[in-house]
């Protein structure tokens, strides 16, 4: 602690001795800063809204975004020259069998969305095998044996393994093993007992035989019980086959038990032999993603309109809920109204068939909460009429030249029908592009066509390879199914890079910097004020403290005692 006259300075906090005035300067000076600093806690209290306004913008973008990520495997790719596909290209293979057996006990079948819904019938007559020989037992001394032979699959490299008499029946299996790789020949060691071993040599693909040859010196592999005395194997265990299926009365044979070039699209794996037992194979749509993919659309919906809900909360005494951040904004009210214009929109998909989602059982309650009121309906619909259930979510493009490929549909319309001039220089690029006879609707460069920012065709890019000097008018329709609508509506909020949420938030975290800016300068400006104060008050006691000692040596001078 330190002292000048009437300041003191005790660690980093300077006051004011107010023994000569008796008055509490100290207090006098705080309450002038804290008038002083009071503007910058109001500021400290608006930065703290602002960050708790910016979380829920960002939870609200979270939510949109997982709500438009669920309608990702029911969205439209197939229409697009960038390919891909979704849930309702995706294939099942359902098993039934002529008999009793069991069908999934035989064969395993696997569909991509390659394979074309239909049926087949297979019968397993054999598995593919792969070949295996034993030797006669042995005991891990050395063999005592010299010679050379060769050892391979047929087909394959055969090399040769010579044998030294200090060679144990173990290291006869290392020297195999170690051209495995070249040969296809694998080498193993069964323990019969504490003392007796057997040589195992295994194939390592099935249907192909394992052969052998003697080079030179003493037949190793005779000795070891391996062959016999006319070069043919002593003991084989399992024989070399081929997979043998019958496909709707075709035989195939295939050296694998993996099958998936037989039908394209179409995976097997036999896992039993049963013939005579015909398996039957029912190649369908894959309901249960499909409606997987739409149930995680409900949830994802509901979990936003739960989290909107919360946003206009009222408590019992008819004030707003401490939890309703976004209480009556704009942004959230606008968002809300068009998602709710969208899922009630009855114009995706045909009129005969379904155009809304009440069709396929989906339907609101009194808080506008999606719930499945009716899965026996969705189910009848998935199984009865899945083409028309697929053109409601997907968007459906259709051109008069099929060389005009949609690359990208973003826009928010539900349906545009146009046609497109289009000119060609010599090379073939595109040198003019008129949209119902008008230009200036679309960018154009090489052989891509993208629609205007801010025209009606904002969010298409098409591509096309025109010939030289071609000029050509192609009529267009797009109808957006509700994946689609729903999605590119949801993105103009939820984009996290340039999206109506994402401004928010950036106005937000802009503004606060300000603020913060501000407040840093006010308890600046209100920290030199404070010392001014101090200077002021201190120079007050100094002055008191002096009149005090000259009023004290007027009295002494005088011989007041003070009694007077």
């Amino acid at each position: 602690m330190s002292t000048a006259g009437a300041v003191i300075q005790n660690d980093n906090t300077t006051y004011i001795s107010s023994i000569s005035s008796g008055l509490d300067t100290n207090s006098l000076v705080e309450a002038a800063v804290a008038q002083k600093t009071a503007p910058a806690d109001r500021i400290d209290i608006k930065v703290e809204e602002n960050d708790l306004k910016a979380e829920a913008y960002k939870e609200l973008q979270k939510l949109s975004l997982e709500l438009e990520n669920s309608l990702n495997k029911l969205s439209s790719r197939n229409y697009s020259a960038l390919g891909g596909s979704n849930d309702f290209d995706l294939k099942q293979a359902y098993l039934g069998s002529s008999d009793l057996s069991d069908p999934t006990s035989i064969i395993a079948v696997s569909a991509d969305n390659t394979a074309i819904a239909t049926n087949y019938n297979v019968e397993v007559t054999q598995l593919a095998q792969k070949m295996k020989v034993t030797s006669a037992a042995q005991n891990n001394a050395p063999l005592g044996l010299t010679g050379d032979f060769s050892l391979g699959l047929e087909g394959r490299t055969n090399n040769i393994i010579s044998v030294t008499p200090e060679m144990t029946i173990s290291d006869l299996a290392d020297k195999i093993n170690a051209t495995s790789s070249e040969t296809g020949v694998n080498a193993t060691l069964i323990s019969i007992d504490a003392d007796t071993v057997k040589l195992v040599l295994s194939a390592d693909q099935a249907a192909q035989q394992i052969s052998f040859s003697i080079i030179s010196g003493e037949n190793v592999l005779s000795a070891i019980g391996v062959s016999d005395n006319l070069g043919n194997f002593a003991t084989i265990n399992k024989q070399a086959q081929p997979a043998i299926i019958i496909v709707d009365g075709n035989e195939v044979v295939r050296n694998s038990n993996e099958i998936d070039d037989v039908i394209s699209g179409l995976s097997f794996s036999l896992l039993n032999a049963q013939p005579g037992s015909v398996i039957n194979i029912d190649i369908e749509h894959d309901y249960n993603a499909v409606k997987t993919s739409l149930t995680d659309f409900i949830d994802s919906y509901n979990a936003l309109r739960e989290f909107i809900l919360n946003q206009q909360n009222i408590s019992e005494d008819g004030l707003v809920s401490a939890e309703s951040i976004l209480f009556a904004d704009t942004l959230v009210r606008n968002m809300d109204a068009g998602i709710y214009d969208i899922l009630n929109t009855t114009s995706f998909g045909s009129p005969l068939n379904i155009d809304n989602l009440a069709q396929m059982g989906i339907e609101m309650d009194t808080s506008n909460r999606l719930f499945l009121a009716d899965e026996n309906k969705l189910d009848t619909i998935l199984l009865s009429d899945f083409s028309a259930l697929e053109n409601f979510f997907e968007t459906t493009y259709t051109s008069s030249d099929s060389r005009l490929k949609i690359l990208n549909n973003s826009t928010l319309n539900s349906g545009m029908n146009f046609s497109l001039s289009l000119s060609s220089d010599d090379q073939g690029n595109i040198t003019a592009v008129q949209a119902d006879g008008q230009s200036g609707l679309f960018d154009f460069q090489g052989n891509l066509i993208t629609g205007k920012k801010g025209t009606q065709y904002d969010g298409l890019s098409f591509a096309i390879t025109l010939d030289p000097l071609e000029s050509k008018t192609i009529d267009v329709n797009i109808h957006s199914g509700f994946t689609d609508s729903l999605g590119n509506y949801l993105s103009v909020y939820s984009n996290d890079l340039d999206g109506l949420v994402q401004n928010e938030i950036t106005t937000l975290s802009n503004n606060n910097s300000t603020l913060k800016a501000e407040a840093a300068r006010i308890r600046f400006d209100a920290e030199i004020y404070r010392q001014k104060e101090i200077e002021k008050y201190a120079k007050m006691e100094i002055e008191l403290q002096n009149a005090e000692l000259l009023r004290k040596q007027i009295a002494s001078i005088l011989g007041d005692n003070g009694n007077d």
